[in-house]
């Protein structure tokens, strides 16, 4: 009966550390899956992230290009300015001043001075000078007009620089996010595959688990019979040995009764420590 309980106990043993390493295995599964969760995570908020960065770089694509037309379209407006007809009038202006002037001078050193010629002169160089300062004065407003238009330009010029800069570090952005995304692509598949060996081979585990229970405990009860059928025969054999030492001794006398009865006592107490051994070991 011992060596049952024994066994008992083994088995027992073997069960509490086959269930707690089981335990051991699905918390470590479930951290993995948990960790999965987690990468599978980050990279739906990357994808997204980076989702995002593209559509600002393209909307900022776009508004570089609409800005940059507008700048061109700028440039064509100030280099047409530049040619402006008041422009060329004032020139043509300048040189009739100087062959009128020219004209004036040689007329007064002829000492033939006829009046009528010289008030047409005065005349026609004082409308001269009048249209002279209207192209003048509206040379000056076109100028201030490009002054203003060239301060414009220079700042939307700067600001399409440091577009075209944040432009670049966008696009720096995105191909580091592309790297992050294939490393983060290739270790949620390793993290998958990693976690498939694991599952498999849990499984195959708790199968040879439960194989091995099987057998032990068919092998345990195997054991147990044989001991139990072993010590059936013993316990029979020495109750047949007694009953016929009995017999014998109820047909001797007292003295040789008493000499039976002290040896019995000393074959019983070898017997227990025989059993005891037995139970020890």
């Amino acid at each position: 009966m011992s060596i049952s309980l024994i066994v008992i106990a083994q088995l027992s043993i073997l069960l509490v550390a086959a269930v707690a390493m089981l335990i051991l295995q699905w918390k470590s599964r479930r951290r993995e899956i948990t960790d999965l969760l987690e990468q599978n995570k980050t990279l739906m908020l990357l994808v997204e992230d980076q989702q995002s960065h593209n559509e600002l770089h393209s909307n900022q694509e776009q508004s570089l290009v609409r800005q940059l037309t507008e700048a061109e379209q700028d440039l064509n407006q100030q280099i047409v300015a530049q040619e402006n007809p008041a422009a060329k009038e004032l020139e043509h202006l300048q040189e009739h001043f100087q062959t009128e002037k020219e004209r004036l001078v040689a007329y007064l050193k002829e000492g033939e001075l006829d009046r009528t010629q010289l008030q047409q002169m005065v005349e026609s160089l004082t409308r001269k000078l009048e249209r002279a300062g209207e192209i003048i004065t509206q040379h000056q407003l076109t100028q201030r007009q490009q002054k203003e238009l060239s301060k414009t330009l220079k700042n939307k010029l700067s600001s399409l620089s440091a577009d075209l800069i944040k432009l670049k570090s966008l696009g720096v952005t995105r191909d580091r996010l592309e790297r992050d995304k294939t490393r983060l692509k290739e270790r949620l598949e390793q993290l998958d595959k990693k976690y498939q060996e694991e599952r498999l081979l849990t499984q195959n585990l708790q199968q040879e688990l439960k194989t091995s229970f099987r057998a032990s405990e068919v092998a345990a009860m195997r054991d147990e019979l044989k001991n139990t059928e072993e010590l059936l025969q013993r316990t029979l054999a020495e109750k047949e040995f007694i009953e016929r030492h009995f017999l014998e001794i109820a047909e001797e006398g007292p003295e040789h009764l008493q000499q039976e009865l002290e040896r019995k006592k000393r074959e019983i107490a070898l017997l227990e420590i025989a059993v005891l051994e037995m139970d020890s070991e």
